[in-house]
Parts: structure tokens; C-alpha cells; sequence
């Protein structure tokens, strides 16, 4: 896709065959600072790209394609989906279009079946406040496609200086100092698990990571009540979280 060499934005491109120029997804400009919402979620992300490009062709609006990761250390699993985002103003309408779309393409390619999930941008359960809205970054900032390749690498050593973190603290702080309990009719004593969360849960601040170039920042909070740790990035220090990830603890 080309882009323009003043402003980056990509360009439209002209197609030889239908004589109809093309409309690429377009970008939020910087001073937008209307509120996002999901109105898809995708599983591949060569997918997400392909229907944010459809909707240009139908809709004039600007989206913005989101990347979200999981690791469940139950199931010892990291999963990784796309959101595609558009202003609340025009999600209903937008996500009508990306149902017809997805229908259309569904309907044509036989042996192909989209895992989107075009669920209602108002009910749709997310794993964290957090990913419910995106505020718009710059016009350059690509979160799916473009994303850093060192991003994701740089936040299994938070992930594991946490979890390392914790065992000492577990060790050193708590064990030595817990009081034995007597365990009455009917009571067992308090899982480890538990007392694990609560003394975490006495740290009630995120902790935070400045990012080697000195822009952004990474933020690592713990969820005590759902038992959960949750990163995030600001890659550009405007002082929004462009990726999330969720860590659901055994």
C-alpha cells in the first residue's frame, strides 16, 4: 500500500481492471479524540485486515485494528485475537455493513467460513475495562500489521520477573510470618492460592516500565479480585494503552 511521503497516510489506488479507484482504511486523524469501539473480533489477522479494507470500500469512516493477547497459565495456552474499531457514533451502522460483508464472502468462497464474531459493540463481554474503548494514537501508529515485532518479546521477561518476583515474596514475606489456624467443624485451612492474591493485593499501584527508547511506557497491574495480571503498552507515550495483555493465573 502506498503512502503519502508528507503525511504518511495511505494513499487510494487506482484499479486497472474495473477503471474505479480504491479506497484504503483510513486512518483517525491526530486530534481525533472521539471514543472507539469494537465492532468485530477476529481470530487471523490477514482477516481483520481484509474486511477493515472492505468497509472502506462501503463506509467512509476511520477504524483502527486492535491486537489483544491472553496467556492462561491453567491451561498453559497464549492466544491472540483482532479488533476492529470504529467511532461509537458509527458502530451500528458499520457493524450492519461488516455482517453483510462477512455473509457475501462467506456465500462466495465455499470452502471458507470467517470466525468473526460481529457481536453487539454495547454487550459484548471483554476480559477487562481496558479493552472496551481505544482512544486514537498517531495516524502512523499500526497495531496489527505494524506492530513492533519486539513488543511481544519484551513482556514475557515483565511476565516472568513477575512471576519470579512473587515466589520470593511468597517466601520470603509471607510464609515465615503466617500464624497456624486452627481448623474448626467444617473449615480447612485458607488455600495458598488465596493468600497469595491478598498479599499482592497490598500493592494496590500498577508498576511501571519506561520503554528503551524513552517514549513510552509498560504497565504491569494485578487483579487480585478475578485473579488476573494485566499488561500494558503505551508505545508512543500519548498516554494511551495500545495492547493488553490478559494473564489468568492457576
Amino acid at each position: 500500500m502506498r503512502r503519502c511521503p508528507a503525511c504518511g497516510q495511505r494513499l487510494a489506488e487506482w484499479d486497472e481492471h474495473s477503471g474505479q479507484t480504491s479506497r484504503a482504511p483510513r486512518a483517525p486523524a491526530p486530534d481525533d479524540h472521539r471514543r472507539y469501539v469494537r465492532i468485530a473480533r477476529f481470530k487471523w489477522a490477514a482477516e481483520a485486515g481484509f474486511f477493515e479494507h472492505e468497509l472502506a470500500e462501503r463506509l467512509d469512516v476511520p477504524t483502527r485494528i486492535l491486537e489483544h493477547s491472553n496467556f492462561d497459565a491453567m491451561a498453559g495456552c497464549w492466544f491472540t485475537w483482532y479488533s476492529l474499531c470504529v467511532p461509537e457514533e458509527n458502530a451500528e451502522h458499520a457493524q450492519a455493513v461488516l455482517r453483510e460483508l462477512i455473509a457475501e464472502h462467506e456465500e462466495d468462497e465455499t470452502d471458507w467460513q470467517s470466525e468473526a464474531e460481529p457481536s453487539n459493540v454495547y454487550s459484548a463481554a471483554w476480559p477487562s475495562h481496558h479493552q472496551e474503548v481505544w482512544d486514537p494514537v498517531e495516524q502512523h501508529q499500526g497495531l496489527a500489521a505494524e506492530t513492533e515485532p519486539e513488543s511481544r518479546s519484551t513482556l514475557i521477561p515483565i511476565l516472568l520477573t513477575l512471576a519470579a518476583g512473587a515466589a520470593v515474596l511468597w517466601v520470603t514475606r509471607v510464609w515465615p510470618h503466617q500464624q497456624p489456624q486452627a481448623v474448626g467443624p467444617g473449615r480447612g485451612p485458607e488455600p495458598a492460592t488465596e493468600r497469595f492474591w491478598q498479599e499482592l493485593s497490598r500493592w494496590p499501584e500498577p508498576w511501571t516500565q519506561t520503554r528503551r527508547d524513552g517514549r513510552g511506557v509498560r504497565q504491569l497491574e494485578v487483579d487480585p479480585v478475578h485473579q488476573r495480571i494485566l499488561l500494558r503498552e503505551d508505545a508512543d507515550g500519548d498516554g494511551t494503552f495500545e495492547r493488553e495483555v490478559t494473564v489468568v493465573e492457576p
